[in-house]
Order: structure tokens, then C-alpha cells, then sequence
């Protein structure tokens, strides 16, 4: 994936696609399965995209490095989704 792949059309908002996200690349950093996430989150389009980024990402033991790697996917899939609806 790069950033050239666009977000699946959805009725969520960009700002509800981007908490998904960052919330999808927590569950990575902890150590959930992606097989897991995929089913926590309905087995969405959107989610099945979210969670190969996400899972495409290292995931760090250090607590600060999870975090900022939340946001930093959170911003860009955000920016992702807005870029998309132009």
C-alpha cells in the first residue's frame, strides 16, 4: 500500500475514519491479531484496508513509539480520506 491508495467510499466522517484508524494501529501495537481486529470491526471494506496498512507498520515495545505511531497513522489515513472527498 502507498499513499496512492484511497479510502474505501463510506458514510463515516473523515474525522470517524481517522479514530478508526488510530484505533485499529493501537490494537497492532499491542499485539492483537489482524485476523481479530478485521472481525472486531465487522469485517468492513474499510476496516479490511485499515488493518493491512496498519499491519504493514512495525509495531514498537517502547509505550511513547506506540503512541506516536497511532497518531501518525490516525493523521495519515485522515489526510487519506479528506484528499479522497475532494
Amino acid at each position: 500500500m502507498n499513499d496512492q491508495t484511497e479510502i474505501p467510499s463510506s458514510s463515516l466522517s473523515c474525522d470517524l475514519v481517522g479514530d478508526l484508524a488510530k484505533a485499529v494501529m493501537n490494537n497492532r501495537q499491542i499485539g492483537t491479531s489482524a485476523q481479530r481486529v478485521i472481525e472486531l470491526g465487522g469485517g468492513s471494506e474499510l476496516m479490511k484496508l485499515l488493518v493491512i496498512m496498519a499491519y504493514e507498520s512495525p509495531a514498537y515495545s517502547v509505550i511513547d513509539n506506540q503512541e506516536r505511531a497511532a497518531v501518525e497513522f490516525q493523521s495519515k489515513i485522515y489526510l487519506m480520506c479528506i484528499k479522497g472527498r475532494k
